[in-house]
């Protein structure tokens, strides 16, 4: 073998040592890596008065952030407080910076120091921005010493709102450089004056206000502005509106209808021509509410993003202020919120601020935007068409302003720019639309009148579709294929042809809703859903035992009650029990049986106005209003009342917790989760009961892998997730999760335990494999196209079928104005009629990522969405929480198997842990290969 020259070698192994120490730098693992991070409003940092530039004053603390882009120029305005030098009374101001787009410098600013309109106004609070043009103008509340706000005083005198004005222009001697001034700070003169005042010819509603914070908006199609509000009615109730305005100056009016009592610092934005505002209440909890007629009425969005993000740890009180607003991305708008997530230490509670990603459907923690040392309190989003320098071309950007605790009760204010996250939500939103697509050609619906395929049931079948559960699993976790909630798992095995096989007692899996605390994405399973699984039963109970759970749903009370659930028996037998404060009779027995080691699908729907319902391969064995009798008859109000005093802890599924049986042994796959009750088209498509090609109607026994199918257990800390989507292949094509007769049993006793490796059932595809798969199945259809739930969520049709009710867990009832959404056309009536049997299903294709959970228990669990096996490996470093998502550079258009081949980039790295060094060292040893080919040649 050739010699290689001591200095090519020395450089070499210089260059190795370097490489590896780069990847092995980067942000520690609890910190969130921000490039564009800055404090921009410092305590004790001093400004000049807008009006006189002699007049200097320090303030002691920043508060109640918000952002506008005027111009391309990102403004920040804020409260600033401070104590009056002659009395120490307490005062606020409001203090205003400007980023030169150039470099992400800020100007020093200026301050309004105090009113100079009506010096007794000593705090100007809760500014609320809004663009038009070069202008920006803050809406403020006005208030006096004496008078706290809120607060029904008999003199409300020294009150008033304020508009202050900003306008932004170019320096003088660089035109590639902005900045803003002040413009007169006006009164309400500015504003219509009986607007605000008494003497005009309408009653006048509210007797104090405040801005909502944040930023208003203007419609697209530039009819209104909307600015949000806060405000005491004269009975002394806060509520949230929004104030609609032609212009700036005219053409004011309060939307007609508020939020329900108790609810304040709303935010909004708009979505499919309607306007959706967030708001604080004292429940505990952030209520969202619609409305498309510009704010006549307003509508709880229970069943997608009401209630989901907890004002505290416990979710008590009203909490802070957060960012919500809408973002494009590829293609689609969807919202962004940024909310703190709060963890105790030392009886005291402590903020990080996350972002999440939603489109009104499913919901994702992006990670931490805050660093772990930082106690985070209100926030404010801003997404915005900027100017890029030094070629003056606009670009989208995603900015971020909060307040960061600075000790003695005072705050800073830090400003993050966000825009390399939308890169890594292009990669979340592009995993929905993949799983979209799998459930669109998986799942077919019928018309059954006309005999003929729906070509739009793939579309509707996805239409309030939270959560998957498939095939991507660890010993202790089952992962949501829509990258939300995973349920947690107690003995289960992966099954080889799908699921998990849960065996033993206590075996089973949990998916919670309310337990998991703060925030809760499933919460809209306290007023409906269906629950669809496929199961089979491997093992008979004994004689002398009593019924065993499937998969049911329990309270969130401190003995984690039963609510409803579906049992089977040793006389195999179906049993659907209840709680003891729901029916007179605790069980009802249907009348189709059960067989060892065959496939059932399964559904479980519950609707707080309609009861409840379970289906066994597409037959109706329980409906409530079936059973009801004189004593019953308020079946429906017992479960709301239920509902309301503790709601919904978790879904058991595969066998409860709680069950000591040793005879529990079943296999469950494909579980779907709907935030709505399935009309009888859909239903049957998930219960595949007009599947074309009809399999035998007996099953051999399940296979299970000996070791984990999908992902092994990571050799990285667990608050640093790591996701790697494998391919999708078709079970006809996919030798790995094939199996042999000499694998399969017939076995009454229970599931045979496949003898392949974890390496053979985990072994990615590659594109060369995907492109094999192809022209080994020519009669699979192209692939489904990715149906838009952005544009599907967001729109409302008024129907006369659900009727809120009033309670702490459900919105008004139905003769108050805010009455709660109604279902869409489509779910028809949640009564679904007994249908044909339904022929057995083949093996539905396995659909699986590897997925690590979130180490912090009140964030979401977070899926990290990786590239395809040919691809780049993922990025040195992230913080803890964050999305381990690499740049995008082999995408493709989806093939008939589901997947952009970027989503099978690492699916084998997961074997052996996410070693950031592994990867740059594997790259290097290439380039050393290399340099030693050269040393060899010369």
């Amino acid at each position: 073998m050739p010699s290689m020259s001591r200095r090519v070698f020395t450089s070499a192994v210089l260059l190795l040592l370097f490489v590896m120490m780069c990847c092995g730098s980067g942000a520690a693992p609890n910190e969130a890596s921000n490039s564009g991070k800055k404090i921009i409003f410092q305590v004790n940092e001093s400004f000049s008065d807008s009006w006189n530039e002699s007049l200097v004053q320090a303030f002691h603390s920043f508060r109640a952030p918000s952002l506008a882009c005027v111009s391309g120029v990102v403004v920040a305005t804020v409260e600033a407080h401070y104590k009056n030098s002659t009395d120490q009374k307490s005062c606020v101001s409001i203090a205003a910076k400007s980023m030169i787009s150039s470099g992400g410098e800020w100007t020093n600013g200026t301050a309004i120091v105090f009113d100079h309109y009506d010096v007794k106004i000593d705090r100007l609070l809760s500014p609320t921005t809004i663009a038009n043009g070069n202008d920006t103008d803050a809406l403020v509340g006005g208030y006096g010493a004496s008078t706290t706000p809120f607060t029904n005083l008999t003199d409300g005198k020294y009150w008033m709102p304020r508009m202050a004005e900003v306008m932004v222009r170019r320096y003088e001697d660089d035109e590639e450089e902005k900045k803003f001034e002040w413009k007169q700070f006006a009164d309400t003169s500015k504003l219509p004056y009986d607007f605000w005042d008494g003497t005009s010819t309408k009653p006048k509603r509210f007797k104090q206000f405040l801005g909502g914070g944040g930023a208003g908006i203007r419609m697209e199609d530039k009819s209104r502005y909307v600015l949000p509000i806060q405000a005491l009615t004269h009975d002394g109730k806060n509520v949230s509106l929004v104030i609609l305005a032609k212009g700036f100056t005219y053409g004011w009016e309060f939307s007609k209808d508020t939020s329900d009592e108790g609810c304040i610092q709303p935010a909004v934005l708009e979505w499919n021509d309607e306007i959706i505002m967030m708001t604080s209440c004292d429940d505990g909890s952030r209520r969202v509410y619609w409305s498309s007629a510009m704010g006549k009425w307003w509508m709880e969005e229970y069943d997608t993003l009401s209630r989901v993000w907890g004002n505290s740890l416990n979710r008590t009180g009203h909490g802070v202020q957060g960012g919500f607003v809408s973002a494009m991305i590829d293609g689609q708008k969807y919202i962004l919120v940024s909310r703190p997530v709060y963890t105790e230490k030392n009886g005291k509670e402590t903020g990080r601020l996350h972002l999440w990603l939603t489109d009104m459907q499913r919901i994702y923690d992006v990670g931490p935007i805050s660093a772990e040392n930082e106690n985070v309190a209100a926030s404010t989003l801003l997404y915005a068409t900027v100017e890029a320098q030094p070629l003056k071309r606009e670009e989208k950007k995603l900015y971020c302003s909060y307040e960061v605790a600075a000790g003695g009760g005072n705050y800073n204010i830090t400003f993050v720019d966000l825009t390399e996250k939308l890169e890594k939500m292009k990669k979340v939103v592009a995993a929905w639309k993949e799983k979209d697509a799998y459930i669109a050609r998986e799942y077919v619906c019928r018309n059954e009148w006309e005999n003929n395929w729906y070509c739009d049931c793939g579309e509707a079948l996805n239409k309030g579709l939270f959560g998957f559960l498939s095939n991507t699993s660890t010993d202790s976790t089952w992962a949501d294929e829509y990258l939300g909630v995973n349920a947690t798992v107690n003995k289960g095995k992966p099954a080889a042809d799908g699921g998990l096989t849960f065996e033993g007692s206590g075996a089973g899996a949990e998916w919670p809703v309310g337990k998991m605390g703060q925030n809760v994405p499933y919460y809209f399973a306290n007023y409906k859903f269906t629950l669809v699984a496929t199961v089979s039963i491997h093992k008979e109970p004994k004689g002398s035992s009593s019924s065993i759970p499937l998969m049911g749903v329990r309270m969130n009370d401190a003995q984690g009650t039963l609510l409803f659930g579906l049992s089977y028996t040793h006389e195999k037998k179906w049993e659907v029990t209840f709680n003891e404060s729901l029916r007179n009779s605790s069980a009802y027995y249907g009348d189709v049986g059960w067989e060892t080691n065959k496939k059932y699908q399964v559904a479980l729907e519950m609707h707080h106005y309609d009861g409840v319902s379970v289906y066994v391969d597409g037959e109706e064995i329980y409906y409530t209003k079936d059973y009801e009798d004189g004593e019953d008859y308020n079946f429906t109000q017992k479960l709301r009342t239920l509902l309301g005093s503790h709601g919904i802890s978790h879904f058991y599924i595969g066998g409860d917790n709680k069950s000591n049986s040793e005879d529990i042994n079943v296999t469950v796959s494909n579980v779907l989760l709907y935030n709505r009750a399935l009309n009888k088209a859909k239903l049957n498509a998930l219960m595949k009961k007009n599947a074309v090609a009809a399999a035998a109607a007996k099953v051999p026994a399940q296979e299970v892998a000996a070791q984990t199918t999908n992902v092994s257990e990571p050799s990285h800390p667990a608050n640093v997730p790591v996701v790697t989507p494998e391919a999708q292949q078709e079970t006809t094509s996919s030798p790995q999760i094939q199996h042999s007769p000499a694998q399969t049993s017939e076995s009454e006793s229970g599931p045979v335990i496949s003898k392949q490796s974890s390496s053979d059932v985990i072994e990615p595809f590659t594109s060369a494999g995907v492109g094999m798969a192809e022209e080994e199945s020519p009669g699979s259809g192209a692939l489904a196209p990715a149906s838009s739930q952005t544009q599907n969520a967001g729109s409302h049709e008024l129907l006369g079928t659900e009727m809120p009710v009033s309670g702490e867990h459900f919105p008004p009832n139905i003769d108050s104005p805010l009455m709660g959404q109604v279902d869409t056309a489509d779910e028809e009536s949640p009564r679904i009629g007994n249908t044909d049997d339904q022929a057995p299903h083949s093996v539905s294709p396995d659909v699986s990522e590897s997925v690590g959970t979130n180490s912090d228990p009140d964030s979401f669990s977070s899926t990290n969405v990786s590239g395809g096996v040919d691809a780049a490996p993922a990025p040195s470093s992230t913080a803890s929480g964050e999305t381990k998502i690499p740049s995008e550079l082999n995408a493709t258009v989806p093939s008939d198997h589901d997947i952009l081949l970027e989503f099978r980039e690492l699916a084998a790295l997961a074997l052996t842990g996410d070693s950031t060094v592994h990867m740059c060292v594997s790259r290097v040893l290439l380039l050393l290969l290399g340099l030693w080919g050269t040393a060899a040649l010369c």
